[in-house]
């Protein structure tokens, strides 16, 4: 209520020919926290009418800290340095006031200094902007989507199928490792996630490529299964191992505490 009052006033004053108080009322306004983007802008105005663009753009650009869309801000900014001859400047600001806030008041101040800024008004006015989005927007083609086709893989493996590596040339120390297929890579549709059998009973899952797996004959059977029988117990060893040493480490790891927990109380104690 009190913005608006101040506001009125201030309209009042300025039919009246008497701008200087409209300044005070403005700067009153302001100076008791009432300012705002469109406060700061009226203000701006009333400057301009006093004949002080710099002191108007001042308020200007406080009022787009305040918000950088208060196209009145822009208008004004823009009445001001077509005082002060700054074209390109008046033309920015004006052409962006335009844009968001058209103002017919503006239009005329909007072409000349489009022209003393030397640039092609038809080019650059709001209108012609607003035009051609919506002609772009018209002429919008829809995109063609292609239907993309997979390749099958090069060779086919069933889940849990016994196989061998070979012909891998970056990692060599694969070459004649036992695995089970897991399943088709998701990365990759001539790629296989392998379960490959290393030493000491370690296993780990890689994508390996169809080329380089060898499924394991019938005739091999039963020496592939022989040889799983020795990674299971290597495996289950080796299990067993990383356990008790587990153990160990956190036996040692208590043992240390309570030495520690004795050795301050001793020391407490004197």
């Amino acid at each position: 209520r009190v913005l608006a009052k101040v506001k009125a006033k201030a309209s009042e004053l300025l039919a009246e020919g008497l701008a200087e108080k409209a300044l005070e009322k403005y700067s009153e306004l302001i100076k008791t926290g009432g300012a705002t983007a469109l406060i700061m802008a009226a203000r701006a105005e009333v400057l301009l009418k006093l004949g002080r663009p710099c002191a108007a753009i001042r308020d200007c650009c406080a009022a787009l800290q305040m918000n950088a869309d208060c196209g009145k801000a822009y208008h004004v900014r823009g009445a001001a340095h077509h005082q002060l001859q700054h074209w390109k400047k008046a033309y920015r600001d004006l052409s962006q006031g335009q844009r968001l806030d058209f103002q017919e008041d503006y239009a005329a101040m909007h072409a000349l200094v489009t022209k003393k800024a030397g640039v092609d008004k038809e080019k650059t006015s709001p209108r012609h902007d607003r035009a051609k989005i919506a002609e772009k927007v018209l002429h919008v083609e829809s995109p063609v989507v292609e239907e993309v086709k997979l390749k099958p893989p090069s060779k086919e493996f069933k889940i849990g199928q016994a196989v061998r590596l070979g012909g891998l040339l970056k990692a060599p120390h694969l070459n004649g490792k036992r695995g089970l297929v897991q399943r088709l890579s998701t990365q990759d549709n001539d790629r296989w996630e392998v379960e490959i059998r290393l030493d000491r009973g370690v296993l780990e899952v890689k994508s390996i490529r169809s080329e380089n797996i060898v499924a394991v004959p019938r005739n091999q059977a039963a020496e592939w299964q022989l040889e799983e029988a020795r990674f299971t117990q290597e495996r289950q060893k080796r299990e067993k191992e990383d356990k008790r040493w587990n153990e160990e480490q956190e036996k040692s790891k208590k043992f240390n505490t309570f030495r520690n927990v004795c050795e301050k109380t001793l020391n407490a104690q004197g």
